[in-house]
Formats: structure tokens, sequence, C-alpha cells
């Protein structure tokens, strides 16, 4: 921390915010966290939430303390042992894994998954460009980080998901078959009716 303020920023240039305070029956406990938009406003914000729903739990109620963050990492290895394996087949499966072995692990491994912020994702967006991949691929990366910090949500891990924005992609050119073009693919698909009929 630069600053003994109990909202600084981190080594990753995050706002963040970490205190002590002291609760009513004398007990003495740290409350800390990282605020979705990435501001001094926001950080002091999140703090004074999180102190108003501590202070707030019944006398005979333990303080409402947040659960422990996990990183993504070891959050992407429950998210695919679990909602991924019930719900993707297998090819989808398979590329997940590939878009997080390549691309998402690489950006946010050792992150808790409340420190991705909306900086952290247009940092990936910009870098994976400047590998010269395209916007759909930018896009694939993006739909499987969204999906698993709001199934992170749908559990209780995380209290917010910050936006991800998806790049504007350019309009699907078709190209269609001429009457002569469809006649002459059907003309050399009667060798295979089977073929043939999947045409028709």
């Amino acid at each position: 921390w630069r600053t003994p303020m109990a909202v600084g920023r981190d080594s990753r240039e995050r706002w963040r915010y970490r205190k002590q305070i002291r609760l009513p029956d004398g007990r003495r406990i740290r409350l800390s966290g990282t605020p979705v938009l990435n501001t001094k406003l926001e950080a002091e914000k999140a703090e004074r939430e999180h102190i108003q729903r501590v202070l707030s739990a019944p006398p005979n109620e333990p303080p409402l303390v947040p659960k422990e963050v996990p990183t993504f990492n070891t959050f992407a290895d429950e998210f695919m042992a679990t909602y991924a394996k019930t719900n993707n087949r297998v090819s989808e499966q398979m590329a997940k894994q590939g878009i997080l072995k390549h691309h998402l692990r690489p950006a946010f491994g050792q992150l808790k998954l409340d420190a991705i912020t909306v900086r952290e994702i247009e940092q990936i967006k910009a870098k994976v460009l400047d590998m010269g991949r395209g916007r759909k691929r930018v896009n694939n990366i993006l739909a499987v980080l969204s999906k698993i910090l709001h199934y992170a949500k749908d559990i209780g891990i995380l209290e917010s998901v910050p936006t991800v924005k998806l790049l504007k992609l350019p309009p699907t050119k078709f190209d269609f078959l001429t009457f002569e073009e469809l006649e002459s693919l059907l003309d050399d698909a009667a060798v295979e009716p089977t073929f043939r009929a999947a045409i028709l």
C-alpha cells in the first residue's frame, strides 16, 4: 500500500480498502475488498457499505464477514468440473479448456475473482487483438470469462459482476448458390443418395 489510509492502490494499480474495526462486544475484525469499478470513490463506498453490514448484524449472530474469494485458477477448475461438465458437450468443454489455457489463466489466474474489474477485461481484449486474433475470437474468450464470473455470482461467491462488453462484429456475408450451381451440386451428389437428401 502506498499510504497508511484504509483505501489505497495495490501493486496492480487497483483501488482496494483494508480496515480493522472494533465491534460493540469488543472484538476486532479486519475488513478488506475491491470495488467493481476501479476508482477511489467506489473503494470508499464499498468500505462504508462493508462496515455497515458488519455493524448491523444482530448481536447474537456472528458478524457478516464475506466468504473467502478464490483465485480465478481455483474457481476455473471448479467451474469446469461442475457447470461445464454437466451443461456443455465434450467439444464445448474442450473449447473452454483451450481458452482458459491460452488466454484467461495467463491473464487472471492468480487474481481473486473480485479483483477482476472492467480495467483488466479491457486489457485482455486489447492484448488478444494485438496478437493478431480476430474480433470473433476475442468475443469467444469474453463469453467464457463472463459465464465463469456469472456462475460465481449465482452460487454466492461474488456479489456483483463487472460489465463484459463484447466487440462489435462486421455483418456476416453470405454467398448464395445460383439455380445453375444448385442443379450442378445435386447432379454431383446423385451418386450418394444420402448426401443428396441432406443437401435438399
